[in-house]
């Protein structure tokens, strides 16, 4: 038995998706559809088929589209064309959506590792951003590329934030003694999988600390 799950109170979309028969143009507009399987799947077959004719478009709804999830998937189209250009992330990356912040980050990695390190006094200022779950980016940012003097940045923003709590090393956690609850800090900008492992000498006085899977972390903790 075959059990269709459909949310109360919402008419299905009963819309039979034609993409392989549609224009890139006409595949743009469907980053801004509410179903996140005809964006995906848009923004799939514009990757695929790298007909760069859609970057214009796509520049204007990453800077203009009233829908952020849209913008979104503009921004990382243009990186998956590799039509992104470091004008627009550093535009992006002042942008008043916190969400949008940290998606340039993300994206405009490619353009730091494909030689454009001016981008790193981007990451350090980020590391002061209002938004904790921005600074928190900004920080996995300067870790993985491993940017000059992000270590001390880190160590700033670690030190400073005013989500810093809970004496753990995951930002802004903090444990109940009463009620033996684990409060960790929880953002829906990005999955990263994490592994719990030893750290290396000198990293931390604690067993185990959260770590990228696969490799241990490369900051430093800020003294004190």
């Amino acid at each position: 038995r075959i059990w269709r799950v459909t949310y109360d109170g919402m008419e299905r979309d009963r819309t039979r998706p034609r993409m392989l028969d549609e224009t890139p143009a006409q595949l743009v507009r469907h980053l801004e559809h509410p179903n996140g399987w005809w964006r995906d799947t848009a923004q799939q077959l514009l990757v695929l088929s790298q007909d760069r004719s859609v970057v214009p478009a796509l520049q204007r709804m990453a800077q203009d589209s009233e829908n952020q999830l849209a913008r979104t998937h503009a921004l990382w189209t243009l990186e998956g064309l590799g039509a992104l250009d470091a004008t627009l992330v550093r535009e992006l990356m002042k942008d008043v959506d916190p969400q949008i912040r940290i998606q340039a980050t993300r994206a405009s990695e490619t353009l730091y590792k494909a030689g454009d390190t001016s981008l790193a006094g981007d990451y350090h200022r980020l590391a002061q951003d209002p938004d904790t779950d921005v600074v928190i980016q900004a920080m996995m940012t300067l870790d993985v590329l491993e940017v000059p003097d992000g270590t001390s940045t880190i160590q700033s923003a670690m030190a400073t934030n005013p989500a810093l709590g809970g004496g753990t090393n995951w930002p802004g956690a903090g444990f109940d003694p009463e009620t033996n609850i684990f409060y960790s800090h929880a953002g829906n900008s990005s999955v990263n999988v994490l592994s719990i492992t030893p750290p290396r000498p000198g990293f931390s006085d604690i067993r185990y600390v959260a770590g990228v899977a696969g490799r241990q972390p490369r900051s430093a903790p800020a003294d004190g």
